[in-house]
């Protein structure tokens, strides 16, 4: 007969059957394998009796009674310097998130406004074009603010101390002011270039369609999908385009109606100002979706 099995190999219990041949021919390790296996069982037995299941306390368990204490939730206010600070400093945040090619896109864009609008000799053309140019521009700017679902962008939303309201409007308030602010040096520009159209009037040409294309573009594009948000946008400038254009088969159909909505009035500021504040809104309810988009 062979030599007999150590107690490492008996203690394991043989789960493979390696050794099942020598057992079977050996009574003294068959015996010490039962006498293994029953230490076995009884030290489960022992350990299940003293530890129980072993669960993860709750959330409430741990931080319930410290939460419910009055004495662990008396913030004090920061004040109005204080809360001007956080907002500068939310401010600065969100510009390092802006799109790096965003800045020269736009320059870019509007320099070639600018030329084009001061080649066109009719002012009305040159008011048309150049408006188009800059609504397209900024509402481009205004789309690269809403962070697809999958980005990094939208988990800064939810951690921050200040709610995803306010650090989405302050994000998008400033693409929107920016971008308006250059659209103004643009319409300068032009007038100092020795563009026919006033600055009023260039001002007026772009400000009101690009304001209400981004904020409907923003709005479908935190609702359901970039993709959604972008097509809306183009349709409706696409639309407010060629309708103030002074023919074409839009124009003539729609022109009276595009006039109106499309014009920079208190009206058309005050719907995208609102479609602007339900997007910001929707902002709450936006997932953060783990599959790619």
């Amino acid at each position: 007969m062979s030599a007999h099995l150590t107690d490492e190999i008996l203690a394991l219990g043989d789960p493979a059957g390696a050794h099942a041949g020598h057992l079977d021919a050996c009574p003294a390790c068959w015996a010490r394998l039962a006498t293994w296996s029953a230490l076995r069982a009884a030290s489960v037995t022992a350990s299940d009796e003293l530890t129980g299941a072993v669960r993860a306390p709750s959330f409430d368990a741990l931080l319930g009674p410290v939460l419910a204490s009055p004495g662990h939730l008396e913030i004090a206010s920061p004040g109005l310097e204080g809360s001007c600070r956080s907002l500068l400093g939310l401010a600065a945040a969100q510009l390092r998130l802006i799109p790096r090619l965003l800045v020269p896109f736009t320059l870019v864009a509007l320099a070639a406004a600018v030329v084009i609008a001061v080649m066109v000799r009719s002012p009305e053309n040159a008011r048309d074009i150049f408006g188009a140019a800059v609504s397209v521009t900024l509402l481009t700017g205004a789309l690269s603010a809403c962070a697809r679902r999958t980005e990094p962008r939208n988990e800064l939303l939810a951690v921050l101390p200040m709610g995803p309201v306010t650090v989405f409007a302050i994000r998008l308030g400033l693409v929107l002011s920016g971008g308006a602010l250059l659209g103004i040096a643009a319409s300068v520009a032009v007038v100092l270039a020795g563009g026919e159209p006033t600055l009023p009037q260039l001002v007026a040409g772009w400000f009101g369609q690009a304001l209400l294309a981004s904020a409907c573009g923003v709005l479908g594009t935190v609702w359901r999908s970039p993709a959604l948000g972008g097509g809306a946008a183009l349709t409706i400038w696409g639309i407010g385009s060629l309708g103030s254009l002074s023919s074409g088969v839009v124009a003539e159909h729609l022109g009276s109606v595009v006039d109106s909505a499309w014009a920079t009035t208190a009206p058309t500021i005050a719907a995208a100002v609102v479609l602007l504040a339900i997007a910001a809104w929707q902002v709450r309810e936006v997932p953060i979706d783990p599959t790619p988009a």
